[in-house]
Order: C-alpha cells, then structure tokens, then sequence
C-alpha cells in the first residue's frame, strides 16, 4: 500500500512571527542538502517552517497526477 500521507518537517518557534512552507521542489525532495540548508538557515533565525513533502515523491514516482500530467 502506498504511503497516503506526506513526509513534514515541523519546527516551531513560539515567538516567532512568521511561517515558511516549503514543498519539495528539488529532485531528492526535502532529504536534499538544498532544501536542508534552507530549512537550517531559517531554524537558525528562529523563524517557524514547515517542509513538505509529496507522497508520491516518497514513492519514486515523477508527479502526482500520473502518465495524464506528462
């Protein structure tokens, strides 16, 4: 059965008064030292983030849609 659910990375500042979402977006997705040092950076300046990613970026596949999106 495949994953229905996407993978987050939450981190909370309680004080902070802004929330950075990120999806993906790089081939890797959020395991990605690019995405991964946009998320340290922001963490680091104690702003609030939450990262996402796709189930079906956590199944291999390409898109979402299926073979219609290509």
């Amino acid at each position: 059965m495949a994953l229905a659910y996407p993978t987050l990375v939450f981190n909370n500042f309680s004080q902070s008064t802004r929330l950075v979402i990120l999806t993906h977006g790089a081939s890797e997705g959020i395991e990605n030292n690019f995405i991964q040092n946009i998320i340290n950076k922001f963490s680091n300046q104690k702003v609030s983030i939450l990262a996402l990613q796709m189930p079906f970026k956590n199944r291999g596949e390409n898109s979402s849609s299926g073979p219609e999106l290509l």
